[in-house]
């Protein structure tokens, strides 16, 4: 067990953990104004214990693994319009295994635009650094064998369209999306996984009754790897997934 001195949240975290086998804190925000912007600063701690991190069948290790994330939001009402900026860190530790330590963070902003009561703009970004735990994803198994966890980064976008709202007869939502991630270390084997998505989608509602709507729906994701580990096979790693399901939903179709 590595011998470093521990923070006091943590030390209570740690006692809390060894008892039950885990504990959470969640301090209840409280708003700050900045003019005509809310500032939202919030703060969870969380500890677990996990008997085997590395997913392995030999070789075993155990740790309580402690994380703490502060947020910081800030919210910008005008009228029925809504904007908001996200700023989160996730600082991770692990009791008996430093190595796996990590800080993470993540950026993000978005917008609810709402030009007339038939006419609705969503859209939101964010930049993300993060990681992929040793024994998760693709390390699961010989995680132990790896020095470190895989990182990477990832932007993505959202953007959609409404025509019509809940109380119209019919609505239209057009979709379109991007995720691009990229690995940043252990480039060996993890450039073969960098990969960027487009989607995008449509959806038309037909209200039924004030609680039943009628859902066709269109989704097309296309999945582009820009390193293949092997020579490309025309219709498997690059390949379109539309699909147009038609469901009848129940849901509460009055504004709110």
């Amino acid at each position: 067990m590595n011998a470093r001195r521990k923070p006091l949240y943590q030390a209570i975290l740690l006692g809390v953990t060894l008892s039950c086998g885990s504990a959470a804190l969640a301090i209840e925000p409280a708003k700050f104004k900045m003019g005509a912007i809310d500032l939202i600063p919030t703060l969870k701690l969380d500890a677990s214990q996990d008997d085997n991190i590395f997913r392995a069948s030999t070789d075993e290790v155990d740790s309580i693994i402690t994380v703490v994330a502060p947020k910081l939001q800030a919210v910008l009402e005008s009228g029925v319009n809504l904007f908001t900026l996200d700023l989160e860190a996730f600082e991770g530790s692990y009791i008996d295994s430093s190595d796996d330590d990590y800080s993470d963070w993540r950026i993000g902003a978005g917008a609810h635009l709402e030009l007339n009561s038939q006419n609705i703009i969503d859209l939101s970004i964010s930049e993300f650094a993060t990681h992929e735990p040793r024994g998760v994803g693709f390390s699961e198994g010989p995680g132990n064998k790896l020095a470190t966890a895989d990182q990477y980064d990832e932007s993505s976008w959202d953007a959609s369209y409404q025509f019509g709202n809940k109380d119209s007869l019919g609505r239209l939502v057009f979709s379109l999306g991007n995720i691009d991630r990229e690995y940043t270390n252990n480039l060996n084997v993890t450039v073969f996984r960098s990969r960027e998505i487009e989607k995008s989608g449509a959806a038309f509602y037909l209200n039924l009754s004030p609680r039943t709507a009628l859902l066709a729906e269109y989704r097309h994701t296309e999945i582009d790897y820009p390193t293949d580990a092997l020579p490309p096979t025309p219709g498997i790693r690059d390949r379109p997934d539309p699909s147009l399901p038609v469901s009848c939903r129940s849901m509460d179709t009055r504004a709110s």
